[in-house]
């Protein structure tokens, strides 16, 4: 078997070299913004309809109800209580996580808002 190759000649017409030093601009970045916004009312939707879930737990199990309910009522109210205390706790946690990723310091050549610590508030 014998192979013959055939070199032909490149001619280069011009190159394009990118700058030294690319500049992005941070300054108007509204899909940043829009998911932001989206995140906070994820959140916002999220905490109320379980705060409002935990109120119709406690109104249907230990408000009017079989005899039975009433003797395990203190333990029902101290179990919602709990549960409220730790939405609480949650909500704060996620909002101030939600300001520090808004109001963190800006740095030159860096966005005002931090994308990846939005989506991990997602």
């Amino acid at each position: 078997m014998v192979a013959c190759f055939r070199y032909a000649s490149i001619d280069v017409h011009s190159v394009y070299l990118p700058p030294p030093k690319v500049d992005f601009d941070y300054e108007n970045q509204e899909w940043i913004q829009r998911q932001t916004e989206k995140v906070v009312d994820g959140a916002e939707l999220l905490f109320s309809e379980v705060l409002n879930s935990l109120s119709k737990i406690a109104e249907k199990k230990i408000g009017i109800g079989a005899p039975n309910c009433i003797l395990r009522s203190p333990e029902l109210r101290h179990q919602i209580a709990e549960l409220n205390g730790i939405l609480q706790k949650e909500k704060l946690e996620f909002e101030e996580s939600l300001q520090k990723a808004l109001k963190r310091e800006v740095r030159k050549g860096q966005p005002a808002i931090d994308i990846l610590e939005i989506n991990r508030l997602r």
